[in-house]
């Protein structure tokens, strides 16, 4: 009776079955270069058909996500990795570093191979301890950029989870997370700044060319799309599976 009591109120819950989301592809600005938003054809996913009317699959040069029909989105890259945020809104390419306090879906991925490891580094010292033997060169690599700029805090990596987060489906390597409205924590980690909004999402290692890669995935929608969030959490983690070594 609660089941389908739910699946009356939340129809986007209901079974999930194989339907077409249509694509959308998103500029990118990659280190100074601009490319125009791919073309493709409509994705066939696994998700529930209500869910799927409301959803779109936005791609650019790296990987895609489900987000919202309607919103815009755009990818930056860097030597560090790259990001793909879909907004409600226009994207302005000069604001790469913006940090949002609205709605928001941003996918990230950090490179250990790269500068990027300095990231990947901070998410293992605060998720996945069974990592921990890529710590100690990163460490010793802070230690020396603390003394040679003087700011000790430079050199100190965090320790443990987030205390406010909300942590499901830790395994060694991926954690699904929400931070509740007005708190830091994994949702405001990279892209977001605390919110009125609660941030749900998801964070994954994946297996890289010099160690673990970080997949970080942050879902911040307006209260009337939140239902939507299992949704494009779930299809992210099956695009990208966890590490396994």
């Amino acid at each position: 009776m609660v089941t389908k009591l739910l699946l009356c109120l939340i129809p986007w819950l209901s079974t999930a079955q194989t339907v077409l989301v249509p694509f959308v592809g998103c500029p990118a600005d990659v280190q100074g270069t601009s490319y125009p938003a791919p073309k493709g054809d409509s994705k066939k996913l696994s998700i529930s058909p209500a869910a799927a009317n409301k959803l779109a699959y936005y791609a650019a040069q790296a990987k895609g996500v489900l987000g919202p029909r309607g919103w815009r989105c755009r990818e930056f890259g860097g030597s560090s990795g790259w990001e793909l945020h879909v907004l409600p809104q226009s994207i302005d390419p000069e604001n790469a570093l913006t940090k949002y306090v609205g709605p928001a879906i941003v996918l990230t991925e950090r490179d250990s191979a790269t500068s990027g490891r300095y990231e990947v580094a901070e998410m293992i010292a605060r998720m996945f301890p069974a990592y921990d033997r890529f710590l100690p060169g990163i460490r010793m690599d802070l230690k020396e950029i603390a003394e040679y700029s003087h700011k000790p805090s430079l050199g100190r990596l965090p320790s443990g989870p987030f205390p406010k987060d909300k942590l499901t489906n830790r395994t060694d390597a991926s954690v699904e997370f929400e931070t509740l409205p007005g708190n830091e924590g994994l949702g405001t980690l990279w892209g977001n700044a605390k919110s009125d909004y609660s941030t749900r999402g998801i964070s994954i290692l994946r297996d890289g060319s010099n160690g673990p890669n970080a997949i970080h995935l942050t879902v911040r929608l307006p209260s009337n799309l939140t239902g939507l969030a299992p949704a494009i959490i779930s299809q992210l983690k099956r695009e990208h599976p966890a590490s396994t070594r």
